[in-house]
């Protein structure tokens, strides 16, 4: 594989608190990854996690989903928590373009490493990302040499301010606490100068007598950390996953400019193996594999799992500008019930009000 990554998940980091803007004054931002006695009275955290189920680990409130804790815990929301992670950088990533990516911050950060003020982040569902290539530690020392600070702001009590970013905090199921904490995946990645940063594919399905076919619109964004265009080759194989079928092998050579720029192609698939919801067929399942090459070299190469089904919406029977839809799934009308509190949507073929 060219993509190298290091999950920094897991539940070796370590969290304070502080009054706020109390961190930056005490220098916490620029401690050493070296060991020392600073540390030693942190408490343990977890990413992913939350602040309040750490602080419930470490004994410092009491379980707030039992009877009405949660109310007592109401303190922790008017400081901001530091989180630090050690970590080392492997030897095979030298020579490449490394990113610390974030998948997801509740609610608002800043990020520092190795005492380098990375940026600040707001809006806890969308993902984001630092270029650390000239910052890492690649001394060898017991636990690594990088140090990640992370400074979680006092999570915004009046929805008004967020509204649109973050919506967890209010509704049906509003609790006492308002959430805050590094709750998704943090990792580091190395890749070459030319790298795949996502994949979308768009299928269109034609249904014949005795076969069906699928067009997969995929279109890929690409990243070019060069400062000059790059000529490369997107290569590509799609194959079943679950179900034995033909594989469709495709290429395209493309000039892939300087930034952000986007690749789109069409692969055909005859005899095509679809989709299904449960209660109408098989959930059968292709395997997306692609590669990115310059000359003999590959640069990149991502894998994703899809499923080849046509979804669209019509107007029902006697309705011919406004609600209720039906749901079409390769040319079939499907109703669906959504069973509220469940965590999984079933399918079904019962027509509800």
């Amino acid at each position: 594989m060219t993509r190298k990554t290091v999950d920094l998940s897991g539940c070796r980091w370590q969290m304070e608190r502080m009054r706020p803007g109390q961190g930056e004054k005490e220098g916490l931002h620029l401690l050493p990854a070296e060991y020392q006695g600073t540390h030693f009275s942190w408490n343990f955290g977890s990413v992913p996690g939350d602040v309040y189920t750490d602080l419930h680990r470490a004994n410092e409130i009491a379980d707030p989903l039992f009877g009405r804790n949660m109310h007592r815990a109401k303190w922790a929301a008017e400081y901001e928590f530091w989180y630090c992670h050690r970590f080392e950088v492997p030897a095979e990533m030298k020579g490449k373009k490394i990113r610390l990516i974030f998948e997801g911050v509740d609610y608002s950060c800043d990020v520092w490493l190795n005492g380098t003020h990375l940026g600040r982040h707001e809006g806890m569902f969308s993902a984001f990302e630092f270029d650390i290539t000239d910052i890492a530690s690649w001394a060898d020392w017991r636990g690594g040499s990088n140090m990640l600070m992370v400074k979680l702001d006092p999570p915004p009590k009046n929805y008004r301010n967020c509204g649109g970013t973050k919506v967890n905090f209010s509704g049906d199921y509003f609790s006492g606490l308002v959430p805050f904490g590094i709750w998704r995946p943090v990792r580091i990645e190395a890749t070459e100068q030319v790298r795949i940063d996502s994949i979308r594919t768009d299928v269109t399905v034609e249904r014949l007598q005795n076969q069906d076919n699928a067009q997969v619109a995929l279109t890929v964004d690409m990243v070019s950390h060069s400062d000059s265009t790059q000529k490369v080759t997107l290569a590509g194989v799609l194959q079943g996953k679950n179900r034995a079928t033909a594989a469709v092998h495709f290429e395209v050579e493309v000039n892939v400019p300087a930034g952000e720029s986007q690749i789109s192609t069409t692969i055909n698939v005859e005899d095509a193996a679809l989709w299904w919801p449960w209660d109408m067929g098989a959930q059968n399942l292709y395997t997306l594999d692609l590669e990115v090459k310059q000359g003999d070299a590959i640069l990149d190469n991502m894998q994703e799992v899809i499923g080849l089904r046509e979804v669209t919406m019509d107007f029902n029977p006697g309705y011919d500008n406004e609600f209720p839809w039906t749901f079409i799934i390769n040319g079939n009308k499907h109703f669906f019930v959504l069973l509220v509190g469940v965590a999984n949507l079933h399918s079904s073929t019962v027509v509800t009000a």
